[in-house]
């Protein structure tokens, strides 16, 4: 008995050791762009907002949310918009009566008929809409076509050639920063060139571009609660521009795009309201740009791994099988194929 403890406390030992960057089935990984938000995009997030991308070479899409975008309102006092049926505090001691009585069934329908309320004022949550950039001189299909999520650093990524060029995208959103941050690059100089779209789902909206700034001040639809879209573009060679609504980005060696959003929402009785989102957008995208890709970079993956190298589950699988294509290892696994690694994903 002393012997197998001694043997099961060094391979637990041994495996709480090993470095998560050794690990695999920590990526996931496609040869082709999303066509389908729920089932084929990559989705970053920060808790504050969330970005997914789809990867396309021609046109990248990223469709955006925030956490606080929803189209009710405070309800105290109004309980209506809380969903509760304004009959149910009359109908009450007609409930207990039957309860008491004995006669279950119509208590169950005076429940129903009375305390559920509707809930079309209650709210529910909205989209943002989406970042659309559509590059230039991309007619032709890619090759080695490869779209990624590392999970180990919350890095999403692309890489593709294009003739005799090749592509690099580079995404992650960081809480520390409260920001999302892109960088594509290529191995030839004066290749990125591309138009900036922003397509805003909320009705009540403003887009303003100035230089490399690209802004929208809005009102989310349904409350009329404002917010603030805030994008600057920080470019190596080459130039930007403003072509009617689109911010433009033409022969530049490499491009950096830092975006975040904000709304005037606060978690504080009665009204929720707390500062100028246009002010906070601004500022957290000012410090961001001082603190540059490489450092917010680090800053990003030291925060987001503090909380997800607490728990490593390996699984050991076949090797070979694991270097396959996400999509590939699903369908294999559905037709019956064993993959236990799949599991850690």
């Amino acid at each position: 008995m002393r012997t197998l403890f001694l043997v099961l406390l060094v391979v637990v030992t041994s495996c709480m050791r090993k470095e998560p960057d050794e690990i695999s089935n920590q990526v996931i990984w496609f040869k082709y762009p999303a066509r389908y938000w729920n089932s084929q995009a990559l989705h970053l997030g920060n808790g504050y907002f969330g970005a997914s991308f789809f990867g396309g070479t021609r046109e990248e899409v990223f469709a955006l949310s925030e956490a606080s975008m929803w189209t009710g309102g405070p309800a105290m006092g109004d309980w209506e918009r809380a969903g509760v049926n304004p009959n149910a505090r009359e109908t009450l001691p007609a409930i207990h009566k039957a309860v008491r009585e004995g006669h279950i069934r119509r208590a169950d329908s005076l429940v129903s008929e009375n305390f559920f309320g509707s809930f079309d004022l209650y709210g529910h949550f909205t989209s943002i809409g989406n970042l659309r950039l559509k590059f230039l001189d991309h007619e032709t299909e890619p090759a080695n076509y490869h779209r990624e999520l590392d999970l180990r650093n919350s890095l999403g990524s692309i890489r593709y050639d294009l003739g005799n060029t090749t592509f690099n995208r580079e995404y992650f959103c960081s809480y520390p920063d409260r920001v999302l941050v892109m960088k594509f690059t290529a191995d030839r100089p004066g290749s990125i060139s591309f138009d900036m779209i922003l397509d805003i789902m909320q009705d009540s909206s403003i887009a303003e571009i100035s230089g490399n700034t690209f802004q929208v001040a809005g009102y989310i639809d349904g409350n009329q609660r404002p917010f603030h879209l805030f994008i600057q573009v920080n470019h190596e060679g080459g130039k930007t521009g403003r072509d009617a609504g689109v911010l433009t980005v033409r022969g530049a060696d490499a491009v950096e795009v830092y975006y975040t959003v904000a709304t005037n929402y606060k978690m504080s009785y009665p009204g929720y309201t707390g500062e100028d989102p246009a002010g906070i957008a601004r500022t957290i995208v000012q410090k961001a740009v001082t603190r540059g890709f490489e450092t917010l970079k680090a800053a990003h993956t030291t925060d987001y791994r503090s909380l997800y190298d607490r728990v490593n589950l390996v699984i050991q699988g076949d090797r070979q099988i694991e270097k396959l294509p996400t999509n590939q290892r699903y369908e294999r696994l559905k037709s019956g194929k064993a993959d236990p690694g799949y599991k850690v994903l």
